[in-house]
């Protein structure tokens, strides 16, 4: 009798972790959902924002508001008696749907980088200038193709465990499968955020050795030094961010990949274990919370219009 009661309290230890780990991921996927619909709109109804790169942040906000929307009845599941059809269906399409948009938004950010580097660094590069808006369209086509194609998969490998821990996890963990999970994460995260690096290590650069030319006096030149180096160090933190939110998703995921082992039974009856798993996971995904913060931080335009239109929303008659 008490053997068994030990067994159950300690099941059930692993299992309230999970729980408070996704009741407390909710509110950050709601901000998340938030921010992106207002940038969304700010970003289609304001004609201040017209420039290439705010196009490419329109569609990174698309995506991160799909991902975030798709990934909350997975949060949800979690608090409440599920049916294993019901939990198969909401895994399948939520995951699938969440890994289309991380990949996508992760793309359009090295795409966005790859823009600027042409604009700081190449502004006089004749390929560029004529066929800047073919390559972005072209390259935003190829995003959304192979992003929905690299994830389609996961609706045949991802399942829900019946009386398991994890709502979703791998039915099996075999050859096929960790060559699958290793291709996933190095073409939806490794090499966009390679991109982003080199990109912005570039720019970074250029920046501090770039002297303007013509006659500049000495506050003049401080002035833009001081620019520039606002400028980096936005550039360092953005990729900062997009390396350091996708790392511990990046080696739980290949770790156990590697090794053959599906979440649920490397989770095991560890609560420590399995928080960290979920946690990962909800970081990796978190990259959709975090990118119109990094906007309104550092874009003063974008700034100033989500802050009017926050005042317009919660003060009507202000």
């Amino acid at each position: 009798m008490n053997t068994s009661n030990t067994s159950n309290e300690t099941k059930a230890i692993p299992i309230m972790t999970v729980r408070v780990v996704a009741f407390s991921s909710f509110p950050v996927f709601i901000l998340g959902i938030t921010l992106n619909l207002l940038l969304i709109r700010i970003l289609f109804t304001d004609p201040n924002f017209r420039k290439t790169t705010y196009r490419l942040i329109r569609m990174a906000a698309i995506s991160d508001a799909i991902g975030g929307i798709t990934f909350l009845p997975v949060i949800v599941l979690f608090w409440i008696e599920r049916d294993y059809k019901l939990s198969a269906i909401v895994c399948k399409i939520s995951f699938s749907s969440n890994y289309v948009s991380t990949s996508i938004s992760t793309m359009t950010l090295a795409l966005i980088a790859v823009d600027r580097y042409f604009v700081v660094i190449r502004p006089l590069s004749m390929f560029y200038k004529c066929h800047k808006k073919k390559f972005l369209i072209l390259t935003q086509i190829f995003i959304w193709i192979a992003s929905i194609s690299i994830a389609s998969p996961i609706l045949v490998f991802l399942t829900a465990i019946p009386g398991k821990l994890s709502v979703c996890d791998y039915a099996v963990k075999d050859l096929s499968v960790s060559i699958y999970i290793f291709h996933l994460v190095t073409l939806t995260y490794i090499i966009p955020v390679t991109i982003i690096i080199i990109a912005y290590t570039k720019i970074i650069i250029f920046q501090r050795n770039y002297t303007r030319p013509g006659f500049w006096t000495s506050e003049q030149l401080q002035d833009d030094f001081m620019k520039r180096m606002k400028f980096n160090k936005m550039l360092i933190f953005i990729t900062c961010c997009y390396v350091g939110i996708g790392i511990p998703h990046l080696f739980s995921t290949m770790i156990l990949a590697a090794m053959g082992q599906t979440f649920t039974h490397a989770s095991g009856n560890s609560a420590i274990l399995a928080a960290v798993i979920q946690a990962s996971v909800a970081c990796m995904y978190a990259i959709g919370v975090l990118n119109p913060l990094v906007y309104i931080i550092f874009d003063k335009q974008i700034r100033i219009a989500m802050f009017s239109k926050l005042k317009r929303l919660f003060c009507c008659n202000c």
